[in-house]
Parts: structure tokens; C-alpha cells; sequence
């Protein structure tokens, strides 16, 4: 197994965690993680935006003042 696809696999397991970790925190309606979603996610409308496009790894949507702590805490 090379090195870029065993850090490639260490990255999807850490990403799986952090995902379903935030889903325990906040509730699952709240974390955004399909590949749809962050792509929505992944640019605003600066010009640095359109040339560098990165997908997030996980998206999270806190709707109040303890979902933020929470998450911030983690």
C-alpha cells in the first residue's frame, strides 16, 4: 500500500468520525456531509474562490447558541 493511498484511507475514517461525531453533538439534520451539499459549500463569490475550489469535509448548520458551543467545544 503506497503512502498517499493509506493517508487517503486514515482521511475517510477521520472525516467518518468527525461527521458522526457533530451528528451526536447537534442532530444529524444539522451536519451536511453528501458530496451535493458540500459542493454548494465549497465557494462564495470572490474571485480567489473560482480558482481555487476545495470541498469542505463536513458541513455543520448550528441553529442556536448551544449548537455553536457545542461544536466549538469539540
Amino acid at each position: 500500500m503506497s503512502y498517499l493511498t493509506k493517508r487517503r484511507d486514515e482521511t475517510a475514517i477521520i472525516n467518518a468520525t468527525l461527521v458522526e461525531d457533530l451528528k451526536s453533538l447537534i442532530g444529524e439534520e444539522k451536519v451536511l456531509s453528501d458530496e451535493i451539499d458540500l459542493m454548494c459549500y465549497s465557494f462564495d463569490s470572490s474571485f480567489l474562490a473560482k480558482l481555487n475550489r476545495f470541498l469542505p469535509d463536513v458541513v455543520v448548520t448550528p441553529l442556536s447558541n448551544e449548537d455553536v458551543i457545542k461544536v466549538v467545544g469539540y
